[in-house]
């Protein structure tokens, strides 16, 4: 069935990252980014690239090799020569591609190909997507300094933040043992603790993407060796 919401979730971080096109400069490439070891212009070549392996499974039914770092690599070596307006042409076309598929398939049970060969409904699928589009966009605001006005992007946020909470649900007994407040309203666990983690949304999530380099530590209150162990081991893989 088709969800509007998270269709317009991604919508909305595909616009944003080609929005990039307008703040982005040349020099700015060679940047490191949040997601070391890669500069800006290879996080670009990252999310270009694998959306053209998925566009072509869609497209052509091919079997899409295996997630991994090497793969991964191969992409961005593929388009390590392109300025950064053909990066942003490509990823114009491959995500305005992408929309129109989602937008035509009212039925999002429809099973696409997938890393591996699998194949998976369009659901999960784009579940995944807008977690990665949303954190790699995260990684590159950072590297230039716009992080701050993300904020604002609360929906997004949140959407990143309930799968780690899935994750976290899968384990019963933490639940009764930690309260984890975001922006002081409660989204996990019981008050009848003295263990918690208080945070904001951004933190939150960009901690739990192994983005801790990025984290302000001040705002983060942790109580209780408990706690200190969940948000050291979070992630959205609990």
């Amino acid at each position: 069935m088709f969800n509007q919401e998270r269709y317009s979730l991604i919508e909305d971080s595909v616009n944003k990252i080609k929005g990039l096109e307008l703040v982005l400069k040349e020099k700015d490439l060679s940047l490191i980014s949040g997601s070391k070891p890669w500069t800006i212009k290879e996080v670009l070549a990252h999310l270009a690239g694998i959306q053209h392996e998925i566009n072509n499974g869609i497209r052509n039914g091919e079997d899409i090799p295996e997630g991994s770092s090497e793969y991964f690599e191969v992409i961005n070596k593929e388009r390590e020569n392109l300025s950064l307006k053909e990066l942003f042409h490509e990823i114009d076309i491959e995500y305005t591609f992408y929309l129109e598929v989602l937008k035509d398939n009212q039925d999002w049970s429809v099973e696409f190909p997938t890393f591996g060969g699998r194949k998976v409904a369009v659901a999960q699928v784009l579940a995944t997507r807008i977690i990665d589009l949303y954190v790699h966009l995260l990684d590159i605001l950072w590297t230039i300094d716009e992080l701050e006005s993300y904020k604002q992007n609360i929906n997004a946020l949140k959407y990143c933040a309930s799968k780690i909470m899935k994750g976290l649900a899968q384990f019963p007994d933490t639940e009764q043992k930690i309260l984890i407040e975001i922006e002081e309203e409660t989204v996990f666990g019981t008050r009848n603790t003295d263990d918690s983690i208080k945070t904001d949304y951004l933190n939150f999530v960009l901690h739990a993407f192994g983005r801790s380099h990025m984290v302000d530590l001040n705002k983060v209150t942790i109580e209780g060796d408990f706690a200190k162990e969940v948000w050291k081991n979070i992630s959205r893989k609990l």
